[in-house]
């Protein structure tokens, strides 16, 4: 949970307590008679977030068997002197590892709780508590449906996180782990403050070992020595956004070009490996004796010196031109170590070598098409939940030397997007008629943005077919939005025209990126009608998933 919203709560602990005292918990015979549709007639209940504890105490004196968990200390102090009956009840936890419980539960409720939780550990809460669940039992929450009153960061005026997630983006992730929405119902604020609420209750249909567990088992409960795993799942979560024209489907099946996985895994361990404080990604990574990858890291950094120009290089040699033959078998022992690294770790070790397995004759790593569908449509929960464990793993390794804030803000660095647009912008000043790829405005250097067609926000594709000229007024009223199927549609002729103009200028770059995208689809004759078709198709899939505004132009 969002460490400054407990804070909010330890400070503030009189004001809160009192309100959830006044809370009446109406919904409760509600509750019931789900319960005993399914035959329950005492049920076990875990009731996070609980707060002054007033409703832990109503169930158990209605003869239910109810614990709660709250993450604030004084609130807990709070209870121990106002209501001491209360305390034997209710324990210190939070979302997303919730504490170790002896027996599942009939019913998890989460009053105004998934509201603090921060996007990058919603998933993970959320697939926490299904893991808490019976078969056949229930998590009700609910969710402010507007908040009028919060700052640029999504807090109030005391601190606390109000993250604005719609009822729907909650149910989807919920349904895709096995539940079933019974009911969904809104309701005004009882405290009068301006806004309503959504109630929902969703019943857990079934819990065999489902692809998206096997996903959390690779990535929660298996042995780790290394933060191999996380690197692996986080690879198959950008290669599902980014890379699915290149994977192959076979029968229950894909196989995935290991040389591309490793090609990701060079740009996530760039940034950890040359941070200015060390991050050990293996047991035996120590400053004094750093990993025969780190070594191999160090050597090939001095003659590129950034991952620009690694990236750079790698974009020329793969569109068949040379460079210094030495730097190129350099960089091609590091990327062969890289794979030998991925299929004797985490290919060979996850679920015991069950899940991922590698085909040497192919040189591709396949896995069920069951598990592969839920990259594609979660990857961004996926993604999130991965690299909170690897930067969890990374304090842990460091024996707390580094936090996991600190290496979070590591994992999650890129390229360097400043540079790359002013790269970018250089080249498309040289065209003599300029022009807004959305509006058809005049453009020129005082009003020339550059702008990423799929928003930033949602993909980190700074590919020069996702970078367009636009208009700086036009581009902050399209903000990240991303464009509409029409608007996209209307403006066809302008973006494919605008990519041959880019593609004469850096044609080695644009074939290396276009390729990368467009995998067994990519064809020399009509690359441009190709790679429209998937530019519409990534637009809307994106939107649909991520739940984005959508822009329609001027």
């Amino acid at each position: 949970m969002d460490k400054q919203t407990i804070d909010a709560y330890d400070r503030l602990t009189d004001t809160y307590f009192e309100r959830q005292e006044r809370f009446h918990h109406s919904y409760i015979s509600e509750i019931e008679y789900y319960l005993k549709e399914s035959g329950v007639t005492q049920a076990s209940v875990l009731d996070i977030g609980t707060g002054s504890g007033k409703f832990v105490e109503q169930l158990n004196s209605n003869g239910w068997n109810a614990i709660g968990i709250e993450p604030s200390s004084q609130i807990l102090d709070r209870i121990s002197r106002s209501h001491p009956h209360r305390s034997p009840k209710i324990q210190i936890g939070s979302l997303p590892h919730l504490p170790i419980f002896s027996e599942s539960f009939h019913l998890i409720s989460a009053f105004a709780v998934l509201q603090h939780i921060p996007k990058s550990e919603l998933f993970l809460s959320l697939f926490n508590i299904k893991q808490n669940l019976k078969v056949g039992g229930y998590f009700v929450f609910s969710l402010p449906d507007t908040r009028t009153d919060l700052d640029n960061d999504s807090r109030d005026k005391d601190g606390r996180l109000h993250c604005l997630y719609h009822v729907k983006e909650i149910t989807l992730i919920l349904e895709q782990l096995g539940f079933q929405v019974i009911k969904e119902l809104q309701f005004t604020d009882s405290e009068g403050r301006g806004w309503s609420w959504t109630f929902c209750i969703v019943k857990l249909e079934h819990k065999q070992s489902l692809p998206l567990d096997t996903i959390d088992s690779i990535l929660n409960r298996e042995r780790k020595t290394a933060t191999y795993k996380p690197a692996l799942l986080r690879a198959l979560c950008d290669i599902a956004l980014e890379n699915q024209n290149v994977v192959e489907y076979e029968s229950d099946h894909v196989f995935i070009p290991i040389r591309l996985v490793a090609e990701k895994w060079v740009v996530y361990f760039w940034n950890l490996f040359s941070a200015p404080i060390y991050l050990p990604q293996v047991s035996s990574d120590k400053l004094e004796k750093p990993s025969s990858l780190r070594k191999m890291f160090a050597s090939l950094q001095s003659k590129l010196n950034t991952l620009d120009d690694f990236l750079e290089k790698q974009a020329l040699f793969h569109s068949g031109n040379l460079i210094d033959m030495d730097l190129q078998k350099e960089m091609n022992l590091f990327l062969g170590q890289w794979e030998q690294t991925i299929i004797k770790g985490p290919i060979q070790y996850s679920s015991n070598g069950d899940i991922f397995r590698y085909d040497p004759k192919r040189q591709m790593v396949s896995i069920p098409s069951t598990i592969w569908r839920e990259f594609v449509l979660l990857e961004s929960w996926i993604r999130d939940a991965v690299i909170l464990r690897w930067a969890e793993e990374i304090e842990r390794l460091s024996r707390k030397s580094v936090r996991t804030g600190q290496a979070i803000d590591y994992l999650i660095m890129g390229q360097n997007l400043e540079r790359k647009q002013n790269q970018v912008r250089s080249l498309f000043l040289e065209k003599t008629v300029l022009t807004c790829i959305w509006t058809g405005k005049s453009l020129n250097a005082s009003n020339l943005d550059i702008d990423h067609g799929i928003p930033y926000a949602y993909w980190k594709n700074n590919f020069l077919w996702n970078l367009f000229p636009a208009d700086a007024k036009s581009n902050r009223k399209k903000s990240d939005k991303i464009p509409s199927a029409e608007l996209i549609l209307k403006r066809e002729l302008s973006i494919r025209d605008h990519w041959k103009y880019v593609f004469q200028l850096r044609p080695n770059q644009f074939i290396f990126e276009l390729k990368n995208f467009l995998g067994k689809y990519y064809e020399a004759k009509d690359w441009d009608k190709t790679l429209f078709s998937m530019f519409q198709e990534s637009a809307e899939t994106i939107a649909s998933r991520r739940g984005a505004l959508r822009w329609e132009g001027e």
